[in-house]
C-alpha cells in the first residue's frame, strides 16, 4: 500500500535537531523511507521513520505519528519491537546483510534509524523497471544470494524472519548484492505470541495465524515467491485465494529463462501446505545448484 503525501514527512523536517528530510524514497508497509542530510557536516544520509500503515496517521501538526483509536493499546508495542529491530540490525551489520546504522532515536511518536548513504534501488521498484525483460534464474540467484546466506545463519539461530518481500530488499547499484531494509518482523521459532505480518503474495499459510507452526519453511515460501517474480514477472498469488480455488499453480513453458527440472524445485518452494514444501534454504540452494551443474555436464 502506498503513503499518501498525508502520510510521509515534508521536505525540509528536521529531526532531533540534526537531521533535516530531503526527499521521500518509498515505504514496505512498516517503515517510510527518506533521503535526508546531516545538518553539521552536510553527509547524506537516509532516514527510515517507523509507520506502519496499518495502524496509524499523520496528526494535523504533519509530523506525530498517530496511532488509530482502537490500536492505541497496540501501539507501545511498536516501539518495543522498534528496538529489538535495531538490535537485530546491529548485530547482524557484520554480516553485510543491512546497512550501517549511525543513529536511532524516538521522537514524534515513532522511532527513526539514521543510516549509511548508498546508491540503493529496491527490489520492488527494480522489477517494475524490468517487467518486460525479467531476469534469469542465475541472475536472480546471484543477487538474492547474500540474503540466502544470511537467512541459514538466522534459521541457525532459531529465528525466522517473516517479511523477505521485495518492498523489503533493496539493491546497492555499486555491487548489485541485495539486503534487508530492517528486521522489524524477527521472532523466534517458538515465539506463538509474535504480531502476525502479512503481505499478499509473499506470506505462507502458516504465517497467517499465531498457533500455526512456522520455522525455516515459512521464509523459503516467502523467498521462492521473490524467486518466481524475478523469473517471470509476475506476482505470486495470495496463498488464502489459492487453497480456496484449489488452483495448481505453474510456470508457462514461454518462460525460458529457468530450465524445466528448475520450476519443478521453485514450485516445491511454494507449496501451500508446509509439509509439502522444501524445508530449508539450504535445501532449496543445493537442488537449484544440483540442477544447474547437471545441465552444464
Amino acid at each position: 500500500m502506498e503513503k499518501t503525501n498525508n502520510n510521509i514527512l515534508a521536505t525540509n523536517t528536521v529531526l532531533k535537531g540534526e537531521y533535516e528530510v530531503k526527499s521521500y524514497m518509498g515505504t514496505d508497509g512498516l517503515m517510510n523511507l527518506y533521503h535526508g542530510e546531516e545538518l553539521e557536516t552536510k553527509k547524506k544520509i537516509k532516514i527510515y521513520e517507523s509507520f506502519p500503515w496499518y495502524m496509524v496517521s499523520r496528526g494535523k501538526d504533519g509530523v506525530t505519528v498517530v496511532p488509530e483509536q482502537f490500536l492505541e493499546t497496540m501501539y507501545p508495542e511498536v516501539i518495543e519491537r522498534g528496538k529489538k529491530n535495531v538490535e537485530y540490525m546491529k548485530y547482524f551489520q557484520e554480516e553485510n546483510i543491512v546497512f550501517e546504522i549511525k543513529d536511532y532515536f524516538e521522537e514524534n511518536n515513532t522511532y527513526y534509524i539514521i543510516a549509511e548513504d548508498m546508491e540503493v534501488i529496491s527490489l520492488k521498484e527494480l522489477l517494475e523497471e524490468e517487467k518486460e525483460t525479467y531476469f534469469s534464474l542465475e541472475e536472480t540467484m546471484e543477487m538474492l544470494d547474500p540474503i540466502m546466506n544470511f537467512l541459514e545463519k538466522l534459521h541457525q539461530k532459531q529465528l525466522i524472519h517473516r517479511e523477505i518481500t521485495p518492498g523489503n530488499i533493496y539493491i546497492n547499484k555499486n555491487t548489485n548484492k541485495a539486503f534487508l531494509a530492517n528486521f522489524y518482523t524477527v521472532r523466534d521459532f517458538s515465539n506463538t505470541d509474535a504480531t502476525v505480518y502479512i503481505t499478499a503474495g509473499y506470506t505462507p499459510l502458516e504465517q497467517h495465524s499465531k498457533h500455526d507452526k512456522q520455522g525455516p519453511w515459512t521464509d523459503v515460501y516467502s523467498l521462492c515467491a521473490v524467486i518466481y517474480e524475478c523469473v517471470t514477472g509476475q506476482k505470486m498469488q495470495n496463498v488464502v485465494d489459492r487453497l480456496v480455488e484449489e488452483s495448481t499453480l505453474t510456470i508457462s513453458p514461454s518462460i525460458t529463462n529457468i530450465s524445466e527440472s528448475q520450476k519443478e524445485i521453485l514450485l516445491q518452494g511454494l507449496a501451500i501446505k508446509p509439509e509439502d514444501r522444501i524445508s530449508s534454504v539450504r535445501e532449496l540452494k543445493e537442488k537449484l545448484m544440483r540442477i544447474k551443474t547437471m545441465h552444464m555436464m
